[in-house]
């Protein structure tokens, strides 16, 4: 899918990808086949954006280190752990998800997740018969109009996450379409709010602010100078 991705994506306008996937990680990003797929992806222009994964907590309450999934153990690839927004609306209460994976990395020692984003129960869109729904029909819900079945289901772990940084490119994109993954992947890191007590090797750069304004001091030409 992502060698398809690479082959069409400029005929398609392609230029994010969201994988809420993960494999185990068994050796280098520069030689695992989903990894330099991924790759392939990225040297095209084209954004992927993955879960950083979701592991058991150990005795100190927190995802073990290196238990990052391939291919978001990549630096080509923009890798997010989740945090939980406790319920509210304010962003002063969002903490770290205690099983949003950690790095380093396990195959190169990487820095990893490269930022957090909403993770815990996240309500998105219900796909009726779906595997999904018919393993988890404790968390549809129902909406504000009948229908045949509940449209929403929520859902918690990094997959979410990374469907809402996602959602986030792709708006950045639209605003400036000369934008590269790495210039991407800088704003994000360089607007993202650090969570106090949080350890770098677990939230990155920090919780994503898709409002900050900081940003805006880029120009154009900085932008446009960035190459991958």
């Amino acid at each position: 899918a992502l060698d398809w991705v690479a082959a069409h994506g400029s005929r398609h306008h392609i230029r994010v990808v969201n994988l809420s996937v993960g494999a185990e990680v068994t050796g280098s990003a520069w030689t695992d086949p989903l990894a330099l797929a991924a790759r392939r992806v990225t040297e095209r222009g084209i954004i992927v954006v993955a879960a950083a994964g979701n592991a058991r907590p150990g005795p100190d309450g927190h995802a073990p280190r290196g238990s990052v999934l391939s291919p978001g153990d990549a630096p080509w690839v923009l890798t997010v752990g989740a945090s939980n927004s406790a319920g509210t609306v304010t962003r002063a209460d969002d903490r770290l998800a205690p099983w949003s994976a950690a790095g380093p990395t396990a195959g190169d020692t990487l820095a990893k997740p490269d930022l957090l984003a909403p993770g815990v129960a996240v309500l998105s869109l219900a796909a009726p018969g779906s595997a999904l729904v018919l393993a988890s029909p404790d968390r549809l819900v129902p909406g504000t109009v009948a229908t045949a079945t509940p449209p929403y289901l929520v859902l918690s772990g990094t997959s979410m996450a990374a469907g809402v940084v996602s959602g986030t490119v792709a708006l950045m994109i639209e605003a400036n379409p000369r934008l590269t993954p790495n210039a991407v992947k800088a704003l994000l890191q360089y607007t993202a709010e650090v969570r106090t007590g949080a350890h770098v090797l677990t939230q990155g750069a920090g919780l994503l602010n898709a409002r900050d304004r900081k940003s805006t001091r880029l120009n154009s030409s900085h932008v446009k100078r960035s190459r991958m």
